[in-house]
């Protein structure tokens, strides 16, 4: 149904001559579902919808004040061990059998130790970073949600790219070149693109953004169907980039 609008809207702009209208087209772009890595309860959600976010800000938090009692325990357990290990440790005699209150000392010690580290590590994951720069494009979290591991909490648009992959009759191909101008019709707005680079194999060809007021990621989604014209008539628009193979 979105394809059958887009190309409605290709046919209304009535292209002249000169100019080569795609059979369809789709806006991409790289997207990253970012996920817990523990499970818990959702304490804050720190970004909105548009957002333009650099790799390791903070997107999501979850409830942690119950591993934060437990960092402050472990901690004090662990000093506790280490004075109580300090102020009993004796020289041991050369040979001489093994102290049985030394090596419960350093049971305790370690196990101490490993219940801290552990509780920092949970504490840790308790936030949920960005991995990548980019724009936010969808929040799934909700403050006061169980989440598991691995539940998809935000998505983002890498880099806040996007590009253009449109499919043309096999004759209007021969007639497209890499740089050529075309106009995006999507979201009910319209882009400029050029022709990035071609595959005659599969009636396609790559177009990217060029010249725009909006910025295409603030506006358009992965996914979304678009109405592209190709001017063959003018000069062409910067160099290839890429071949798409």
């Amino acid at each position: 149904m979105d394809n059958e609008v887009a190309m409605s809207s290709a046919r209304r702009l009535s292209p002249s001559p000169g100019q080569i209208t795609a059979r369809s087209a789709e806006i991409e772009g790289q997207v990253v579902t970012v996920s817990p890595l523990i499970r818990g309860c959702v304490d804050h959600v720190l970004v909105v919808e548009n957002q333009l976010v650099e790799k390791g800000a903070l997107l999501v938090e979850l409830d942690h004040r119950e591993v934060d009692r437990k960092i402050a325990a472990s901690s004090a357990e662990f000093d506790a061990a280490l004075l109580g290990s300090a102020s009993e440790q004796a020289p041991a005699r050369a040979g001489g059998p093994q102290d049985p209150a030394a090596s419960f000392e350093r049971v305790r010690r370690s196990r101490a130790r490993n219940g801290y580290l552990l509780a920092r590590l949970w504490r840790l994951n308790a936030e949920v970073p960005a991995p990548v720069d980019g724009r936010v494009i969808g929040i799934a979290a909700r403050p006061g949600e169980l989440v598991g591991i691995a539940q998809p909490l935000v998505t983002l648009l890498q880099s806040d790219e996007l590009w253009i992959v449109a499919t043309f009759d096999r004759g209007a191909l021969e007639r497209i070149r890499a740089g050529q101008r075309a106009s995006v019709h999507a979201a009910g707005a319209m882009f400029t693109a050029r022709i990035d680079s071609i595959a005659p194999a599969d009636g396609q060809a790559l177009l990217e953004f060029v010249e725009s007021a909006v910025e295409p990621g603030a506006v358009l989604r992965p996914g979304a169907p678009a109405a592209v014209i190709v001017d063959t008539r003018g000069p062409l628009v910067g160099k290839p980039l890429s071949a798409l193979t």
